[in-house]
């Protein structure tokens, strides 16, 4: 099941279509995955927030923490 994501395609629902995933969108798509500005302005507000969700990212940057909040679709808050 898809829920809040970021999809390449057109799933309905609470998801969120970006188009075809680009290597670009990362600093490098193989090993790092931390957000360049050539990501889709929509990965910033595809996800949602929910208990249980992480608290950061993955350099400790604080994720919303509040339930039903937009969040970033990913690891990485840019």
């Amino acid at each position: 099941m898809l829920d809040y994501n970021a999809t390449e395609t057109n799933h309905n629902g609470t998801n969120t279509p970006v188009g075809d995933f680009n290597t670009d969108w990362f600093s490098d798509a193989n090993a790092d995955f931390h957000l360049t500005p050539m990501a889709p302005a929509a990965i910033l507000t595809a996800a949602q927030w929910q208990s249980g969700d992480p608290l950061i990212d993955i350099d400790g940057d604080a994720r919303p923490g509040v339930d039903g909040s937009a969040d970033v679709a990913g690891a990485d808050i840019p």
